[in-house]
């Protein structure tokens, strides 16, 4: 395995965490929506949260080419 192996694999953990947090609030939200009104921007910030997510994943992907990994 090469150090971009190991890299993504971190990384896509923690992205997958995020999104299950993220998923979490909005399953939440949609269990207590008689009791609790939505305010929209948090809404927009969670959907903005996961579109980011996508992207760094997607990026990332983009770097399998890049060979000299290193700490910094």
């Amino acid at each position: 395995m090469d150090a971009f192996s190991y890299l993504s694999v971190l990384i896509s953990i923690i992205l997958g965490l995020a999104v299950t947090q993220v998923l979490q609030g909005f399953r939440g939200l949609m269990l207590a929506r008689s009791r609790v009104r939505a305010y929209w921007p948090s809404i927009a910030w969670a959907v903005l949260l996961l579109l980011f997510d996508v992207q760094a994943w997607w990026a990332m992907y983009d770097l399998r080419f890049y060979r000299d990994w290193n700490f910094l």
